[in-house]
């Protein structure tokens, strides 16, 4: 089978290379250095299982091209799958779909007949309205629930996969193409759950809310052990023995960040409307705001001549600058008229945020009396001033 997917993101690219040890799969994109790098064999991300799989593929001959994304790029395409950014659109209160409304435009008009799964994250009801206004009868809605640096290894080993179709034949067709893609790749049969576009579509919200909700609780635990001079390990130690709540997700942070989090609990918030209520949703947003206010106010009272701000990046591992709570910390440090340094590699312009950038470690600790970091590493160990983490267990 032809396959197409759109867009060389995380969920792009990983769904693309689990495909082409079945399929012949073509990736497209409209950033050409993401697609010379696909065709290099390397990821334009970090994610070790896709550069190790990339090169597996080609070795044994299968099938992962990338291209440009152009007009008659899906032409041939029996198999679409789309997996371009919906970013949050604070004017219009949700998901900006218009690049994937583009994405179906172009279906309708080079393969109408293929069959269309989209996995960008969008509100319920926004599937099954751009397949009627672009008179697409084949489209599904399966939503993807990966974590950056591991979307491959997320996508062979899901702990669910959600079908989301308004029609049970096209669910059933779909359903056996996936199977045959997980023989094809090693993998055991993952558990399926099949429902409407809309279920689907909630699924992926509300599964990320809880997550956005648990940080944030555990947040809350933590600044209330701060502000009353307790242990917040021995806090959550004793909450999380309890099998019905477990050990995990409740390591302390800054706040929750990344590209999906703070994104999908917005739009969801916003997804109730007027008449039904929503007092969870609506506390969990506002409480990720208060954590990072709150933490920014314990950093202040410090009196610190110069603070740090020791990278940006959202988790372990990861090469993502997007939304990370540590950049609302440096926006909120230097409004508050804070002297602060950032130190993050990744970063290539000289200022961030009103604030100067180095990627000189040396220099980042000797000129920083104080330094915020929202994960440990084995460079903070060798920092000699006051460091403020609220990173209790070392891990994300």
């Amino acid at each position: 089978m032809r396959v197409s997917v759109v867009g060389i993101g995380y969920v792009g690219l990983a769904t693309a290379t689990m495909w082409a040890a079945k399929h012949d799969v073509t990736v497209v994109d409209v950033i050409q250095s993401k697609v010379d790098a696909v065709n290099n064999l390397k990821s334009p991300f970090d994610d070790t299982l896709i550069n190790e799989r990339l090169a597996d593929l080609a070795r044994n001959g299968h099938q992962l091209k990338a291209a440009f994304n152009g007009q008659g790029a899906l032409a041939q395409a029996e198999l679409v799958f789309i997996g371009v950014p919906t970013n949050y659109d604070d004017n219009a209160k949700g998901f900006d779909t218009r690049i994937a409304e583009g994405v179906f435009a172009q279906i309708a008009a080079e393969c109408s007949q293929a069959l269309v799964v989209l996995r960008s994250t969008v509100q319920p009801g926004t599937t099954e309205a751009l397949a009627a206004k672009h008179g697409l009868a084949n489209v599904l809605y399966c939503p993807e629930f990966l974590r950056e640096g591991c979307s491959l290894e997320d996508c062979l080993k899901p702990n669910r996969v959600v079908v989301g179709a308004n029609d049970h034949a096209l669910s059933i067709r779909y359903r056996a193409l996936l199977e045959d893609v997980y023989e094809a790749n090693g993998e055991e049969k993952p558990p399926v759950v099949e429902c409407s576009l809309a279920e689907a579509e909630a699924a992926k919200l509300f599964a990320n809310a809880y997550l956005a909700t648990r940080v944030a609780f555990f947040n809350e635990l933590d600044s209330f052990a701060l502000h009353h001079g307790l242990d917040a390990s021995k806090i959550i130690e004793t909450v999380c023995l309890d099998e019905r709540i477990g050990p995990h997700y409740n390591n302390p942070s800054f706040g929750y960040g990344g590209y999906c989090l703070p994104k999908d609990t917005k739009a969801l918030l916003h997804s109730f409307g007027d008449d039904v209520p929503h007092d969870l949703i609506a506390a969990t947003v506002a409480a990720n705001e208060s954590r990072k206010n709150d933490l920014v106010d314990d950093v202040v009272a410090h009196h610190p001549e110069r603070v740090g701000v020791y990278r940006l990046v959202a988790k372990h591992g990861s090469d993502s600058l997007r939304n990370s709570a540590l950049s609302d910390i440096v926006e909120l440090l230097v409004e508050r008229g804070v002297q602060t340094l950032v130190y993050e590699p990744l970063l290539a312009d000289s200022t961030f945020k009103g604030a100067p950038v180095t990627h000189d470690l040396a220099e980042f600790f000797a000129s920083c009396d104080l330094v915020v970091a929202n994960r440990m590493t084995d460079d903070l160990t060798r920092y000699e001033g006051t460091l403020f983490t609220r990173d209790l267990y070392h891990r994300d």
